[in-house]
């Protein structure tokens, strides 16, 4: 053939190769996106509530609710105080005192619609899970795996038993970021250069702007994992690429996470040693196996709800898959990057609880690597081994389906395929059903429409209101009311005292303390004058009007009765 002849072949044949991209996309997307709805039924089912899984309250989801709303309403003004969000006045930026996840800008739109956080963090959890899927069938469809493969592993992540265990610690739930940085990985590998390497740093910040903790974790296992690539550096195009990515990605990343860096060194934010242990793995909780598990092993079980053996079926595949690859070769750069991100995770997610000869190496890790001194969740690690061990399974499974294809290439053995490859990729991908989880009920915006519009039209912009009741401890059942004040916040958008966070401002606690020893009492009311604060909002069930401005002595007005949701507010008079 010319070479003329060639590239008119060529040619003709990428339309029909981009053709064929979108209508898998489009399948995908399709296939995926009913998945999800199907595993987020509750969600539409009941729009008052939001899944409660790890707690019993509703602290955490309606945090992250609030996360996203006011990422939605950032966007609105050009992110202008993005970081100075209203909490903790008057600390330094607290928005930068926990996850902030800009990626959930993806559902802004939602929140601008609906006028709802809570209909955005519904959203957001609908896009992850479905996100979840697709990105992991688009690494199986770029390392070579057929239709079959990439449905039962996009399945298998959708289903992935930590992330339904979490269910309400949403940002821990997009894994995609991560599969995504992983099949970037290996299309740069296979095909070097600009387009690749862009991808390459752009799913790698992706991981951040979903999770600061699934970026940083992935981070820790990548120095070992990595050393697959070694063979290629020699190769000057992908040395070049793999350089632009890594630049690319700093300069997305950086602003981003020095914010969070600057906070915590400016506060001296720390974890106690005691928390972070507690909050290590175990080797028995590794092997532990979820409850609702299809195969169980009850001497290995522990009598704590955390069990983090995603499933023993996928373990004997992945096993499988790891021998083939050993074997045959097939696959083996991907396999081994797998195994030896499985092995830095199950390394890294013991924590504390790993003692070798009297050294722990987790402290070595928290005091010279930059933000894990910040780390309390250690286990966290386990979320990037159960992703190891399923797409490992996935190989094991294809080794499988490689051998009953030889063995049954005739038409009338095909059927005993679906005993050796279909049931076992079926059971494969559902080992480890999602539990019901309970409902927590969220903040009714409605029924308190008219407090926060009172505030919000007559509030002096940047003057600060204080809401009580502060929390009452320092659980995370303590804090539900804290996040139902922040929620109603993003209806007011009035500064306030109050905040729930990942850390906490020492100032914020001297402040609760003192007004929940001492309220409602004339020396508190002084204190609060002292902050200059305009209102004082008040749950009528904490403090009857009568009672506060008897002790307030003069300094209070109440301002505005609303009586539909039980709340007063108080204005403070001039002195």
């Amino acid at each position: 053939m010319s070479a003329s002849a060639h590239r008119a072949n060529s040619d003709d044949n990428q339309p029909q190769t981009a053709l064929t991209l979108w209508r898998w996309t489009f399948g995908m997307v399709a296939f995926f996106a009913a998945f999800a709805a199907y595993l987020s039924y509750d969600e539409f089912q009941t729009p008052s509530s939001i899944p409660l899984k790890s707690t019993t309250v509703a602290t955490v989801p309606l945090f992250n609710a609030w996360t996203i709303g006011w990422n939605a309403d950032r966007a609105l003004h050009g992110f202008n105080g993005y970081w100075d969000a209203p909490i903790f006045y008057p600390a330094d930026d607290p928005f930068a005192f926990s996850e902030p996840q800009p990626a959930t800008l993806l559902v802004a739109p939602v929140c601008w619609i609906t006028g709802s956080a809570i209909a955005g963090y519904k959203a957001w959890l609908f896009l992850s899970l479905c996100l979840n899927g697709f990105f992991t069938a688009l690494l199986l469809r770029r390392i070579g795996h057929g239709l079959f493969l990439q449905l039962v592993g996009g399945t298998a992540v959708t289903l992935l038993p930590i992330v339904h265990q979490r269910i309400d610690v949403l940002q821990l739930v997009p894994v995609w970021g991560i599969i995504w940085f992983w099949s970037s990985l290996f299309e740069l590998d296979k095909t070097p250069g600009r387009r690749t390497a862009a991808e390459l740093g752009i799913s790698f910040a992706m991981c951040f702007a979903l999770c600061i903790h699934h970026g940083m974790f992935l981070s820790a296992t990548l120095p070992l994992a990595t050393l697959v690539f070694i063979r290629r550096l020699p190769d000057r195009t992908f040395l070049t690429s793999s350089m632009q990515s890594m630049f690319l990605a700093a300069i997305l990343v950086v602003p981003i996470v020095a914010p969070i860096y600057s906070a915590a060194d400016a506060n001296a934010f720390a974890r106690k040693l005691w928390s972070v242990k507690k909050q290590s793995a175990t080797p028995e909780q590794l092997l532990a196996t979820p409850s609702n598990s299809l195969i169980q092993f009850s001497q290995l079980e522990n009598s704590n709800r955390r069990r983090f053996n995603p499933g023993w079926l996928r373990m004997t595949f992945a096993v499988l898959g790891v021998t083939a690859a050993v074997v045959w070769g097939q696959r083996r750069r991907w396999v081994v990057f797998l195994l030896l991100t499985a092995i830095s995770a199950t390394t890294l997610s013991l924590g504390l609880n790993l003692e070798l000869f009297g050294w722990k190496p987790w402290q070595l890790i928290s005091e010279y690597l930059p933000g894990f001194g910040q780390v309390r969740n250690v286990f966290r690690f386990v979320w990037l081994i159960q992703m190891s061990v399923v797409l490992l399974a996935i190989e094991g499974l294809a080794t499988v389906l490689a051998i009953c294809q030889k063995r049954f290439s005739k038409s009338f053995l095909k059927p005993a395929l679906a005993v050796f490859v279909a049931i076992p990729g079926v059971i494969l991908a559902t080992e480890v059903l999602p539990e019901d989880a309970q409902r927590g009920g969220v903040p009714d915006l409605a029924r308190h429409k008219g407090w926060t519009q009172f505030i919000r039209e007559n509030n002096t912009v940047n003057q600060p209101i204080v809401c009580l009741p502060f929390a009452s401890g320092n659980s995370i059942n303590d804090f539900d009311v804290t996040t139902r004040w922040m929620i109603y916040g993003l209806e007011h958008r009035a500064p306030m005292v109050n905040g729930y966070s990942g850390f906490f401002p020492q100032t914020y606690f001297d402040l609760r303390n003192f007004v929940n020893a001492e309220f409602p009492s004339a020396s508190v009311v002084e204190k609060l004058a002292d902050l200059d604060i305009q209102y004082i909002v008040v749950a009528r069930k904490y403090c009857e009007s009568d009672k506060l401005l008897h002790t307030a002595a003069g300094r209070l007005t109440l301002v505005y009765q609303d009586d539909e949701a039980g709340i007063d507010v108080y204005r403070f008079a001039n002195p």
